[in-house]
């Protein structure tokens, strides 16, 4: 056992030194002291050294002082703690003794010197000391509860738990005896009962916010997180700037994926921890869901800068630039993250995307058969995620099944709905292509893709065209501005033989997909000379027919399509 007084326990015997009743004020010395004046002025000398960190001076102006009126069991106390100031256990709990002597009617000197064997590692006569107070009628709170900690870590739990509880009901406010009991109802599972005592605690003492947090600890790890916030909220009303409960309220948050809300507990955050790695990392996380791209990299960007940087800090990353579309910058981030973390899925997942994207077809694959060994069979995202890669590899067979055991594990799930859908369509089974995308708008209605692929898809096929007409204005509804939808449109329109309306989407879907610089699908300037031929507008068709096949001049559809028209040209000529 240690021959020495542990740091924590030490200064928790001065605090209770320094908070004992009996204590006389540093003020007022000469009117209060029942001693005579050199008593009074070895005392007011031990009380100076104190202030200066003097102790071995304090301890011996108390002992002079001690000489002068020895019967002084408050003296005897100040001596005794300026000897556990200095790590002299042995001569305090002696100075204890003698307070018992002189005082053995005083409690607070039985708890104190049990209290003192304890820290020297002597339970046995702690336990003896404890066990002595109780024998003279002297039992308080403090007592109870040290002698009940005492017998619960000696095994004798029964015991320990009748003095625990005898504590609490002597004083309902005593914090350890509180605290020592709830550790051990938590440690034999009895959970129920540790969070009755804490409720009791917040009832009796709603001032105190410690009990609603251990309380809200015990919620989140039952998984209770909704009770938990509650709890945390209560806290800050309390206490506004309790900052733990700040972080559990940032933590839910986020769980929750309400992004919003944990910008604003992160940012308050921050101020009181601008060096908190995590705080940075996961409002870079907050700012990137809420599509704020710019804010997210700064928060992140100086992680990676300063080698604290995480694999999830490279993910975020290497989806700013995927988004950003500076493709290479996001290959490294996404390789940066497996680097790191060689089983992150997700990161392999996007870099196996961002790969497609720029040509690197075959590392792609190589991606994939790395993910198909790595992914969990029982993560319906996972799942959904490598099928929608498959079917961008052209797998679809495969993706097909991927995708069918990731929309049996979670039949809820929109995106993975409308991924089954294109399963379907690529392996020539219309039917269940389109049953699988009304499921993912009825799951849910803002999937503005799904009503896309919905529409053009019963479009192409010639079938269903007026619920492919209303597809489409949903759509357009969600997303007015997509030059791809307006093609589609346009695609419904002509269909139903609606050329000039055909006409009216079509030019200007090509319009707004110049305006926003993106891709424009050969596909639209092929609607656009069939509408053409339709509208009879043959020189609009010709021209059209000639950009494409200039862009593709071993396309041999095109040039029979060209071929086809000029030669109608020239029969209509007169």
């Amino acid at each position: 056992m240690p021959k020495f007084l542990p740091h924590a326990m030490l200064w928790g015997l001065v605090v209770l030194l320094a908070g004992c009743s009996s204590l006389p004020p540093k003020a007022g010395l000469y009117a209060q002291l029942p001693y005579g004046a050199q008593a009074q002025l070895a005392f007011m000398s031990g009380q100076l050294a104190e202030d200066q960190g003097d102790f071995h001076s304090a301890a011996k102006f108390y002992r002079e002082a001690l000489l002068r009126d020895p019967s002084s069991v408050t003296l005897r106390r100040y001596l005794a703690g300026a000897l556990i100031r200095l790590g002299l256990q042995d001569e305090a709990i002696a100075e204890f003794r003698t307070v018992l002597k002189e005082a053995p009617s005083d409690p607070k000197a039985y708890y104190l010197m049990g209290q003192l064997y304890e820290a020297a590692g002597d339970t046995a006569t702690a336990t003896a000391v404890y066990h002595q107070a109780l024998e003279r009628d002297l039992g308080t709170s403090e007592i109870h509860g040290a002698l009940g900690l005492l017998l619960l870590h000696e095994g004798r739990r029964t015991q320990g738990v009748a003095e625990l509880k005898r504590a609490l009901a002597l004083d309902p406010a005593n914090s350890e005896a509180r605290r020592s009991l709830v550790g051990y109802y938590l440690e034999h599972r009895r959970v129920e009962a540790a969070k009755r005592l804490l409720r009791q605690a917040a009832e009796a003492q709603p001032e105190r916010v410690e009990w609603l947090l251990d309380l809200a600890a015990i919620l989140n790890q039952q998984d209770r997180r909704q009770e938990a916030f509650a709890l945390y909220q209560q806290v800050l009303l309390i206490n506004p700037l309790e900052v733990d409960a700040h972080h559990r309220v940032a933590e839910y948050y986020l769980d929750a994926r309400r992004w919003r809300d944990a910008v604003g507990e992160l940012e308050w955050l921050q101020k009181f921890e601008p060096e908190n790695t995590l705080l940075q990392r996961n409002l870079g996380l907050a700012f990137y869901e809420l599509g704020l791209l710019d804010k997210a990299r700064e928060q992140l960007h100086p992680l990676i800068q300063s080698d604290r940087a995480d694999a999830l800090t490279h993910f975020l990353m290497g989806g700013i630039y995927q988004q950003k579309q500076f493709w290479h910058l996001a290959v490294q981030e996404y390789q940066q993250a497996l680097l790191q973390k060689p089983d992150f899925v997700e990161a392999q997942l996007e870099l196996a995307g961002v790969l497609l994207q720029i040509g690197e077809k075959g590392k792609a694959e190589a991606e994939a058969e790395k993910i198909g060994s790595r992914i969990r069979r029982n993560s319906p995202l996972q799942l959904s995620r490598y099928g929608w890669l498959l079917l961008r590899l052209k797998r679809s067979v495969r993706a097909l099944e991927v995708l069918t055991e990731a929309a049996r594990l979670d039949p809820r799930n929109a995106q993975t709905r409308f991924f089954l859908g294109q399963a379907y369509y690529d392996v020539g089974q219309f039917e269940h292509a389109l049953a699988a995308w009304e499921k993912a708008v009825k799951l849910d209605p803002t999937l503005a893709e799904a009503y896309n692929h919905l529409g053009y898809t019963c479009a192409e096929k010639g079938v269903r065209l007026k619920q492919a007409e209303f597809w489409m204005q949903q759509a357009l509804r969600l997303e007015p501005k997509n030059g791809n939808f307006h093609d589609s449109m346009g695609w419904v329109y002509y269909r139903q033989r609606e050329y000039k309306k055909a006409l009216a989407e079509v030019l200007l879907s090509l319009e707004m997909l110049k305006q926003a610089r993106a891709e424009i699908d050969p596909e639209i300037y092929s609607h656009l000379a069939q509408i053409y031929q339709k509208l009879g507008r043959w020189s609009d068709a010709e021209s059209t027919w000639s950009r494409l096949l200039q862009a593709d001049p071993g396309n041999a559809e095109l040039q029979h399509k060209l071929e086809e028209l000029r030669g109608r040209m020239k029969s209509d000529q007169p």
